[in-house]
């Protein structure tokens, strides 16, 4: 784990990064993974808020708002507040949004919401969870922040195991990724970062024991196409 003040640098290079780049990045994001990144956005929000969900959630790191269409894509009434570090992102999203349902925006940490306790019934963070400094901190946010029976639904990019499709799949997101990006007009340094900051990830199972110590239950992990995702979920138990 990196010491705080080198965190704090880290986020402050990787905010103006993405600001500097959030032109293409969407655009290029869907051409590298053939448009899987939408599909698991879509089962991420799908699992956040069920087929016809309603009520509140709060999505992190919320960026350019993919994840947000794809919630509202799942449920319309639904009501999103979005939070990111960036103000310049979360104002670059509005353009995207659905028509007369601009979701309300925060500029702060994800590690420590600036909210009432008990005021969402789901979290959402799409392709951020590398960037969280204590994953221990994350979790214990977000349980105060849900309702009881509240759900977060967090997904992110991986690698797969061993195997064939394993050393594919590295192959081309260590080296060839890259450079197609590089290829496509996008900056490669912001995709060879992408890649260190995946492979430093501390992993899914520190995740769930961060879970765990938060107070959360009925916690899964589901792989997607092969291990090159996954999606965390958990739920904030019911007073009995």
């Amino acid at each position: 784990m990196l010491p705080t003040s080198s965190w704090v640098r880290r986020r402050a290079a990787l905010r103006d990064l993405f600001e500097s780049i959030a032109p293409t990045y969407d655009r290029l994001n869907h051409w590298l993974s053939l448009g899987l990144d939408q599909r698991w956005r879509d089962r991420a929000a799908r699992l956040a808020v069920g087929e016809n969900g309603d009520g509140v959630v709060l999505d992190l790191a919320s960026g350019t708002g993919d994840q947000v269409v794809a919630l509202q894509g799942r449920s319309p009434g639904l009501r999103v507040i979005r939070l990111d570090l960036s103000d310049r992102l979360l104002r670059r999203a509005e353009k995207k949004l659905r028509r007369g349902s601009i979701a309300p925006a925060l500029v702060a940490e994800m590690e420590r919401l600036p909210l009432r306790p008990g005021s969402f019934d789901a979290i959402t963070m799409a392709y951020a969870l590398r960037h969280v400094a204590s994953l221990d901190r994350l979790m214990a946010s977000c349980a105060e922040a849900l309702r009881p029976g509240g759900i977060v639904s967090f997904v992110d990019m991986s690698l797969p195991e061993s195997g064939p499709w394993g050393g594919i799949y590295r192959l081309y997101f260590r080296h060839l990724l890259p450079r197609f990006a590089s290829l496509l007009g996008g900056p490669r340094p912001a995709y060879e970062l992408m890649v260190r900051s995946v492979e430093s990830f501390p992993g899914w199972d520190r995740l769930a024991e961060a879970a765990r110590s938060a107070g959360l239950a009925e916690i899964r992990i589901e792989r997607l196409t092969g291990g090159a995702a996954e999606i965390f979920t958990a739920t904030k138990p019911r007073a009995s």
